[in-house]
């Protein structure tokens, strides 16, 4: 069994169990079971122990359910906006471009800033139980994660009010483009925004790019 993890995971029963002919779905799912660690001489291996045939869960193809990408109308046709907070003129979010694609750009700051980039409306009805992702880079030079942060709000209305957006964690941001942690949208409930801030009050900030974001969900087969 591959998992979220680095390195696959053996899953076994005991020739006892009378579901030993049943096979494991195929895609995407979720298992459940007792996990133990079998010793042979110098090597460690976790076992994920299976009790009853309940314990393998629904199955099925992991789906980009609402795919998100930027191009060169992104802030016109594509209703992105990008809000300077402070009202200090001196920074902003735009586009970029890497190679073959465009994705959302913040430069380096020294100065203080306070730049939000919301996105358009999105419908609950399609993302509902999905999970969402930044395809995103930020080394962290010089900085730290307080200063780029996601959230979302249900009541946007063209001003920022931060009593109205809720943060999204972001716990994994990658030097080069990569995917962020599994961010849970399950407490949202109607339609929304996102919105990534870069908020520097530190000094020296890094480059924060998104090239995407995915709402992933499993579509039963």
């Amino acid at each position: 069994i591959a998992t979220d993890a680095s390195s696959p995971l053996v899953v076994r029963t005991s020739n006892y169990a009378n579901f030993i002919n049943y096979r494991v779905p195929s895609g995407y799912g979720n298992i459940t079971g007792i996990l133990s660690v079998y010793q042979s001489g110098q090597t460690s291996t976790y076992q994920l122990m299976l009790r009853t045939k309940e314990d393998v869960g629904e199955f099925g193809i992991l789906t980009d359910v609402y795919p998100i990408s930027f191009d060169a109308n992104s802030f016109t046709t594509g209703g992105w906006a990008s809000i300077d907070n402070d009202e200090d003129g001196n920074s902003s979010w735009g586009i970029a471009t890497y190679q073959n694609f465009k994705f959302m750009n913040h430069e380096p700051m020294t100065e203080a800033c306070d730049d939000w980039l919301v996105s358009p409306e999105i419908p609950i009805s399609v993302v509902e139980k999905s999970t969402l992702y930044i395809e995103h880079f930020n080394n962290l030079t010089g900085s730290t994660e307080e200063s780029y942060k996601l959230y979302y709000c249900t009541n946007y209305n063209g001003t920022i009010n931060e009593n109205d957006w809720h943060e999204l964690p972001i716990t994994n941001y990658p030097s080069e483009f990569g995917l962020s942690n599994a961010i849970s949208i399950e407490n949202i409930h109607q339609n929304f925004r996102l919105a990534f801030r870069y908020h520097n009050t530190e000094g020296i900030t890094s480059q924060w790019g998104i090239k995407s974001i995915r709402f992933n969900k499993l579509i039963q087969q």
